[in-house]
């Protein structure tokens, strides 16, 4: 017998045999079977919990220990290519999903892109400026390399210590890994330095996002100026089910 003892946040339990959500906890299951079903938009994890009696007797039957049940749900997105070059003031939703406090100008000297490019002024919050890219599926891809160009203080405020520029990527495990850092003691520049990384095997999953943010204090200060971002790859040859492997199964898809 298997009861629920715990439901997720959002998301719904379902009953297959009656279509019916369980609503109140504790519920005894007529099955050992649960449909979970997440809420549109969710991305995230959430999770449950059970138990199982099998009609014996203690200490060798009865109850079991409470188990949980642990839901990842990712954006599986689209895949590559990944580029901008900030041809207008406005950030291309297709691309990017967020851009908390960031802009796009023709305040940075020189573009790589005339005549925009990102502008980053800092903002004295956890993640100061920021720029988050869209879901992108890096399973089908080898040889995965991060490229963008950037200028410490162009036309703007140059950068103090501590504000600095940093490139991050998002793992399998949900967690923001810092990729490169730009330390705001640079000189100041004049021109755009052209970066070209690669990028690690945890990099390399079907959740993977790109993410540009800087440091600084309030105010219209520290300014740092991005273009040309993209994320490159090459396709794996045979690997025609996307998972990022050659083996028989590509056979079958």
């Amino acid at each position: 017998v298997y009861t629920i003892m715990s439901l997720p946040a959002t998301a719904l339990l379902e009953v297959p045999s009656t279509g019916a959500n369980i609503t109140s906890v504790p519920f005894v299951l007529p099955s050992n079977e649960i449909r979970f079903k997440q809420q549109p938009d969710f991305l995230g994890t959430e999770s449950f919990t059970f138990k199982v009696n099998d009609n014996g007797t203690p200490p060798d039957g009865g109850d079991s220990n409470t188990a949980t049940v642990s839901c990842t749900v990712i954006d599986a997105g689209s895949g590559l290519p990944f580029s901008d070059q900030f041809p207008t003031t406005t950030f291309d939703p297709a691309n990017w999903v967020s851009f908390g406090n960031a802009t796009i100008d023709t305040v940075g000297i020189a573009e790589p892109s005339e005549p925009n490019s990102a502008r980053f002024n800092g903002n004295p919050t956890a993640t100061g400026d920021v720029i988050t890219s869209r879901t992108i599926n890096l399973n089908p891809y080898n040889n995965l390399r991060v490229k963008y160009a950037y200028e410490c203080r162009g036309g703007g405020e140059s950068p103090d210590a501590g504000d600095d520029l940093i490139i991050e990527y998002l793992n399998a495990s949900n967690t923001y890994v810092e990729l490169n850092r730009h330390l705001g003691t640079l000189p100041d520049a004049t021109v755009y330095t052209l970066v070209d990384l690669p990028l690690p095997a945890a990099a390399k999953h079907a959740g993977f996002r790109l993410r540009v943010r800087s440091l600084g204090t309030a105010g219209a200060f520290d300014d740092w100026f991005v273009d040309d971002v993209s994320v490159t790859g090459t396709a794996c040859p045979g690997d025609t089910n996307g998972d990022g492997l050659v083996d028989t199964n590509d056979l079958l898809a």
